[in-house]
């Protein structure tokens, strides 16, 4: 399994492609990868495979796409021109060093309510909220891509000036907080049919917990908007207290709630962590309050852009 983090280094050659806004490119590799790994595994299903050659699948896959990436950037602009260069590495080392120990801080607080859960409350409870968090999860990833297209045009936009990105930042912070709040909203009130028709009557005790964890999705995304614009004006230096007064309240709260409240007091943890993390911490730290003041106006009066998306698509 090791092996696909060693090969998941050609991401490098995704993220150039969608630098540039090529990111077509991305979605054959994908596509692809995606087509293969899905006939890999329903062959493995078939010859009742054992849990290794799944392991194996899952490295292949990434293989599959790291090679995808490296063939097309091969065809488009050829390999030569290669090197190591100390200096680069070294300020990729220094800039990306706090995002590291913020990466970890997230880990922590995002997986830690499962942990706890599990040894203070039960099992049960733990295999209830883990299949809410699986379809929330799925959820959460949707603003993900998002950012990751408009990153690009986001520093264009800087290059600008900073109030042409802030005007651009607070569109495109309006459209993704609303979308996921009423995807959220949604998911809740059809949470009964989501969990028996994926999961079947065995997990219906997920439903409440699904209706109400169904917000962390748009809490989380509130959270990334910020991330990712503080990583554009590499304000990243004190990312690391944001997600440590998470952790913080990710531990503090689910040792009030969850002994009390099982894993309906977890997933109100969850999106309470993410809210502190995400966006109450930065009305404390001095260098983002000005994302925690487009962040608050995303929350009163963002509704207001969802008919505005073109605003995000001018250069």
């Amino acid at each position: 399994y090791s092996i696909s983090i060693v090969a998941n280094t050609l991401i490098v050659l995704r993220n150039y492609f969608l630098s540039i806004l090529e990111n077509k490119y991305v979605a054959r590799s994908e596509v692809v990868r995606t087509a293969l790994g899905i006939a890999i595994k329903f062959v493995l299903l078939g010859l009742s495979a054992s849990l290794v050659w799944f392991v194996v699948a899952n490295t292949v896959d990434v293989l599959i796409v790291g090679c995808g990436y490296c063939s097309i950037f091969r065809k488009k602009f050829g390999i030569s021109g290669f090197s190591f260069d100390k200096t680069i590495a070294r300020y990729l080392v220094k800039e990306s060093f706090p995002l590291l120990l913020t990466g970890a801080a997230v880990i922590i607080y995002q997986r830690i309510d499962q942990v706890m859960l599990g040894d203070m409350v039960g099992y049960n409870e733990l295999g209830y909220f883990s299949v809410a968090s699986r379809i929330v999860e799925i959820m959460a990833y949707l603003p993900s891509i998002v950012l990751q297209t408009m990153a690009p045009v986001l520093v264009n936009t800087l290059k600008c000036g900073l109030q042409a990105f802030l005007v651009k930042a607070q569109a495109l912070t309006n459209v993704i907080v609303w979308v996921s709040l009423l995807c959220s909203v949604g998911v809740s009130l059809l949470a009964y049919p989501i969990i028996f028709v994926l999961f079947g009557e065995k997990y219906l005790q997920s439903v409440p917990i699904l209706a109400l964890l169904s917000f962390k999705a748009a809490s989380v995304a509130l959270s990334s908007c910020a991330g990712s614009l503080l990583t554009i004006q590499g304000l990243q230096r004190w990312a690391i207290l944001r997600d440590s007064l998470g952790c913080l309240a990710c531990v503090s709260l689910n040792l009030l709630l969850i002994p009390r409240f099982g894993a309906m007091g977890a997933a109100a943890v969850a999106i309470a962590s993410n809210l502190v993390a995400g966006y109450l911490a930065d009305a404390v730290i001095p260098s983002y309050r000005h994302l925690f003041r487009l962040q608050s106006k995303a929350l009163l009066i963002g509704w207001r852009s969802l008919p505005d998306i073109k605003l995000l698509l001018k250069h």
